[in-house]
């Protein structure tokens, strides 16, 4: 029962940044984004060797210093209910 709350959280959370994704205007990232593909394709709960857990969003076919794209859709996960979630973008 846990494990399939937990999984809803994720995927829940992977649609969020997925939704934020769909929301922002290109013009405003600069910087190497492959727009055509650009997607979160998992939503992790990461648990520290501190035994801290946080939550992340990985999102694919963007540069991973792309630090406007992570910020935008920080902000939007932040504005939408998620708070704290850490964005890794990569190719």
């Amino acid at each position: 029962m846990i494990k399939t709350q937990r999984n809803d959280k994720l995927k829940a959370l992977r649609a969020a940044a997925n939704e934020a994704i769909g929301l922002i205007d290109p013009t405003d990232i600069r910087g190497p984004v492959n727009w055509a593909d650009l997607r979160c394709t998992e939503a992790r709960q990461v648990l520290t060797d501190a035994g801290e857990t946080r939550y992340e969003v990985l999102i694919e076919e963007a540069d991973p210093a792309a630090d406007r794209l992570q910020e935008a859709v920080e902000k939007y996960l932040t504005n939408h209910g998620w708070p704290g979630v850490g964005v890794v973008t990569e190719w």
